[in-house]
């Protein structure tokens, strides 16, 4: 959403009105967001700086603060993500009123439900936070800020409440390839996916009514039969009955019914009989490829998360190895405190890669035996005994 001019606040007009003559080349109007609209991350802060998105119209840049978010966006790879501010204009004297947050809610709530891949909001700061929040209807009661505060909406709207602590998969949970040949896979997935049993039903179904309709240009033959015993009251007249009392009643009818003509009917619908079996061939082949490639390409993943989770393991102990002799340098005086912070920074962007590496192994197996026909809720069950309590 592109906001060109907004008179909704006062005090931001007039603010704007003296910050125009006195930094006549800044762009002193609301600063819109940017980056991309398609990224599943948006990085939130609370306001343009005054020398910073204020002059340039760009959010976090040209000041201080602005160009250190930018650079650890850049170390993390992260360049191209959504960023916003929860107040889009410069606020008096650097602290934006209640005022100005409600007034920009909106804005900021229109442009979070525009974004279809977004899954992780970050907020720099407790207003940003909590506006994030009230963005999605959850009390300031069961979400304390605190920094590097997670909280998991997701899994919230699943359960109905809150989760301050989650549980993490125990360092010593089994990473091994996955058990078979890609062919006993290939065999078991035909036999137990429900996609292929839904396939070869309506298969059955289509030849069910091709030999239906091939038979409606033949003769029909009909027997119909009839019994009733039927009783009758008698009718008095004078002293004399009249009619009255039971009597039974059969018949027997056989009818022959031999299609002539029928403007072309007959023909039509057994052609498209013909047509529905074709496609319902057709698609039998096809769900039956499609699963093929889905369980060799499930199957692969899972091999590849176990090399994976082995080399992050190994890029750990490096990065381990390189702060360790960092920090020693440091303690001698031949490193400096910069060079400790990116061993640091090293080390924890390991650290995620292999915690990231586990998370695909766990999903990657669940999907395999979903797509094998396997998956079970004792599946879930067995991976929920290797959580244990996060700090």
């Amino acid at each position: 959403m592109h906001i060109v001019k907004c008179k909704i606040c006062k005090e931001t007009i007039s603010n704007h009105k003296l910050l125009i003559k006195k930094y006549p080349s800044y762009h002193c109007k609301p600063v819109n967001s940017s980056g991309n609209i398609g990224s599943k991350i948006a990085l939130i802060g609370l306001a343009p700086g005054l020398h910073g998105a204020n002059k340039t119209g760009i959010p976090f840049t040209s000041d201080f603060s602005g160009e250190i978010i930018r650079k650890i966006l850049k170390r993390l790879s992260l360049q191209n993500i959504f960023i916003s501010n929860v107040v889009r204009c410069y606020p008096k004297n650097n602290r934006p009123s209640s005022i100005m947050i409600n007034n920009c809610h909106k804005h900021t709530t229109r442009e979070l439900e525009s974004l279809s891949n977004l899954k992780v909001v970050i907020s720099l700061g407790t207003i940003a936070y909590y506006q994030m929040l009230k963005l999605n209807n959850l009390s300031h009661k069961n979400h304390k800020f605190y920094h590097g505060k997670i909280t998991t909406l997701s899994l919230e709207a699943l359960t109905g409440q809150a989760h301050p602590v989650i549980e993490i998969l125990r360092e010593d949970f089994p990473i091994i390839e996955v058990d078979g040949t890609l062919r006993d896979w290939e065999i078991q997935a035909d036999n137990n996916n429900l996609a292929v049993a839904a396939a070869e039903y309506n298969l059955d179904a289509s030849r069910q009514n091709l030999k239906a309709r091939k038979s409606d240009h033949l003769p029909t033959l009909d027997l119909s039969g009839f019994y009733g015993h039927i009783v009758t009251a008698p009718i008095v007249n004078q002293g004399i009955q009249i009619f009255g009392g039971a009597t039974d009643r059969t018949s027997l009818a056989l009818s022959l019914n031999i299609p002539i003509y029928n403007g072309g009917v007959i023909n039509s619908r057994r052609r498209a009989a013909e047509y529905q079996l074709l496609a319902a061939q057709e698609s039998l082949e096809l769900t039956k490829r499609q699963l093929t490639q889905n369980i060799r390409n499930a199957y692969r993943r899972v091999n590849t998360d176990v090399l994976v989770i082995s080399q992050r393991q190994q890029s750990i102990t490096s990065a381990q190895s390189a702060l360790d002799a960092t920090e020693l340098g440091a303690e001698v005086g031949t490193r400096n405190i910069v060079e400790v912070l990116l061993a640091r920074e090293n080390l924890y962007r390991a650290l995620r890669f292999y915690a990231d590496a586990r998370f695909d192994y766990v999903i990657d197996t669940l999907v395999l035996k979903q797509v094998a026909g396997i998956l079970t809720p004792q599946d879930v069950i067995n991976l929920n005994e290797w959580l244990q309590q996060g700090s």
